[in-house]
């Protein structure tokens, strides 16, 4: 690992540091709300702020702002959240989740419409695909529950049921008492070091805590007389950390299920929704059992945790989903073959937020050699920032239309903020540049997988970032470096885990 300059990490070294004390005071562990662990999910609320700030990539949108109000509208006294559940059941919402639906249906995947791709003529989720063709091999039929859904737009290993009106009812009604400031203030002694490392104003902060821990409330008393109808043998999640992810993990350990997390991206100590310093005898109700790890290192670190805890690695999501994905269209590979016949090594630019892509511009002008790959949330806002001619030189449709591990095959070297690409290409065996300081702790945390394959140059100077790229281009190595992990088939790894196959 070599880095550069404009190191901003000391506030969030000291926000963690803050963090990790207050975490093994052992307060944390007794602090629940209607029954479960409220630290993590606060934890995750103040970590993901910490590591935006550090990025100057604060959030200061009037969504975020408005936490404030919208929590205090819907505090009230205890009770309510059940009343919101009630209201959900009693809406028209729980026919969408028939007890006959559900006793065909042992196991449930919860994820995103929009992280689907097609596959032979079907849409399907890129993080459920393998899992749920494996169990349909042997003789399983699972049911994905998704967000941001298209009715029929997927199509492997069962049935799928919108979760958009429920998300959307259970943010409307969803109620709880304002408790996480309260409790943060009386307990949390440096308090004020961890609040101005996220740069957000503290009341909103803590409302957004507070939404939160309500919507879980909620999800928890709907979903609680579907388990008793039918309950599933596992249930898994792409993401668990959201309001619906910490209540599966809270009522599969209380209907005694397996919870798997699909690890979607980086996790190590620094992590605020996987790392935690200090553990309950019991493990924290609304984490996840069992996890389908990327690597050796995220499965160590996982189940070091608690006992309890199992892991099975099977590598990035990209690298399970590959082996169903069709052939690229022989245009597509042969433009890929004219960029990469192009002098100089060719980069893959996987961009985390909009303005990325002016550093991508400078990089083109200067004469690298480079695909962009925008963030697929942040499309619209990067497209706003450039004109057509020069998308259509970096090459960006391109690059956001073919999946990852073909342009990782494609590709020398990958530039990025600090986001995962820098792990899946390292595995690889493809050597990354970050451009943001918070990639030292992936650094650290993956020492195994990255060294001598991460270089990290944090400056908010554009002409100073495109120097220092094109100066790592040119010694970039003809030939990639030979990796040694081999993960397991999907059917092992659900095996491993205690899951029938």
């Amino acid at each position: 690992m070599r880095t550069g300059s404009n190191d901003n990490s000391d506030p969030f070294a000291k926000a963690m540091a803050a963090l990790t004390r207050f975490e093994t005071s052992g307060i944390t562990q007794t602090w629940k709300f209607d029954g479960f662990h409220v630290w993590p999910i606060v934890k995750y609320v103040l970590v993901k702020q910490i590591i935006f700030a550090m990025q100057g990539s604060v959030d200061s949108s009037d969504k975020f702002k408005a936490y404030l109000g919208f929590s205090q509208r819907r505090q009230s006294l205890g009770g309510l959240p059940a009343l919101g559940a009630d209201w959900a059941l009693r809406s028209g919402l729980r026919a969408q989740f028939s007890d006959a639906l559900l006793r065909r249906h042992h196991y449930w995947l919860f994820g995103a419409g929009s992280g689907m791709v097609d596959v032979n003529g079907q849409r399907v989720s890129q993080h459920h695909h393998a899992i749920r063709a494996a169990l349909r091999a042997a003789g399983h039929e699972s049911l994905g529950l998704y967000s941001n859904f298209v009715e029929g737009a997927a199509g492997s290993g069962g049935a799928q049921v919108s979760l958009d009106p429920l998300i959307k009812h259970i943010g409307r009604y969803a109620r709880g008492p304002s408790i996480a400031q309260a409790f943060m203030r009386r307990n949390c002694a440096e308090l004020d070091i961890v609040i101005a490392a996220t740069a957000q104003p503290e009341a909103s902060l803590f409302a957004y805590a507070d939404t939160l821990i309500a919507r879980v409330a909620c999800t928890i008393k709907f979903f609680a007389p579907l388990f008793q109808a039918a309950p599933p043998r596992a249930v898994f999640s792409g993401n668990y950390a959201s309001f619906y992810g910490w209540a599966m993990a809270h009522l599969c350990r209380g209907y005694g299920a397996r919870f798997v997390d699909i690890q979607h991206g980086l996790q190590g100590r620094s992590n605020g929704s996987y790392f935690f310093h200090d553990t309950p005898a019991e493990d924290w109700s609304v984490l996840p059992s069992a996890q389908l790890s990327w690597t050796a290192t995220d499965a160590d670190l996982f189940t070091s945790q608690h006992p309890s805890r199992q892991a099975a690695v099977v590598g990035p999501t990209w690298g399970q989903m590959k082996p169903f994905l069709p052939a690229l269209p022989d245009n597509v590979q042969a433009t890929l073959h004219q960029r990469r016949a192009r002098k100089g090594p060719l980069l893959l630019f996987a961009a985390q937020q909009p303005n990325d892509v002016l550093l991508a511009k400078a990089l083109h002008s200067a004469g690298a050699n480079l695909l962009f790959k925008p963030h697929p949330t942040r499309v619209k806002e990067t497209e706003r920032l450039i004109d057509p001619d020069t998308s259509a030189a970096l090459g960006s449709a391109l690059a956001a239309t073919t999946p990852l591990p073909f342009l990782l095959d494609w590709v020398d070297g990958v530039v990025t903020g600090y986001s995962a690409t820098i792990l899946e290409a390292a595995l690889l065996g493809i050597p990354s540049f970050a451009t943001q300081s918070f990639a030292q702790q992936i650094a650290k945390d993956y020492q195994h997988e990255v060294h001598g394959l991460l270089t990290i140059h944090a400056s908010e100077d554009i002409a100073d970032q495109t120097a220092a790229i094109l100066a790592w281009a040119g010694q970039m190595p003809a030939v990639r470096r030979q990796t040694h992990q081999t993960p397991i088939p999907m059917t092992d790894a659900l095996a491993q885990l205690g899951i029938e196959t």
